[in-house]
């Protein structure tokens, strides 16, 4: 009988900006994933093939995608199963993780970091990306929602939930000491 090769796991941090994929991302890292190059700039382009070159020799790797990035109207152009397609022809497994975060807390930390799509209206926004990521999400795209608020405040919880789903324990004490309530300030009275 023959063996079947183990496929490299590539797993894909997506969110609206200020959703948590950067510190998503930095839990992966934090359990000695790569990631490769800081983010996606485009979905089939020679980046990916970047990411993929410089991810050789590793079981899995982790990269992140904020939409859109710095309110550039081109970052509306990247479709998750281009992604996804790449992926595969390169030989990964690909995984996507999409942050949710609280709404209100979102909306705050739009406003201050100035990430907002639509110029000072942050709810607005909000829904326009949640929209454009969740509208892209088909029954053939592996997928994970992963609640950046819950895991501000219950981390062991969220993170043996993730640990199940990514294969590998992330329920660590480097993760779980990492870990802090972003979401506090923005309900201070």
């Amino acid at each position: 009988m023959e063996e079947v090769a183990k496929k490299r796991k590539a797993f894909v941090v997506v969110g609206p900006e200020s959703s948590g994929t950067r510190f998503v991302t930095k839990l992966f890292i934090r359990v000695g994933l790569v990631e490769p190059l800081n983010n996606i700039e485009c979905s089939n382009s020679d980046f990916l093939k970047e990411v993929i070159s410089r991810s050789r020799g590793k079981d899995s790797i982790v990269c992140r995608r904020s939409f859109p990035h710095g309110r550039r109207k081109d970052m509306w152009d990247i479709c998750l199963s281009d992604i996804r397609d790449t992926l595969i022809v390169y030989g990964f497994d690909p995984r996507f993780i999409i942050t949710i975060r609280e709404q209100y807390a979102l909306a705050g930390s739009k406003l201050y970091r100035k990430h907002c799509s639509i110029p000072d209206r942050p709810y607005e926004s909000i829904r326009k990306e949640y929209v454009f990521i969740l509208r892209q999400l088909t029954e053939d795209i592996n997928f994970y929602l992963l609640s950046t608020s819950l895991l501000m405040v219950s981390p062991n919880r969220v993170l043996r939930s993730l640990s199940k789903w990514v294969g590998f324990d992330l329920n660590t004490p480097k993760n779980t000491s990492f870990i802090v309530d972003a979401d506090r300030k923005r309900f201070k009275s």
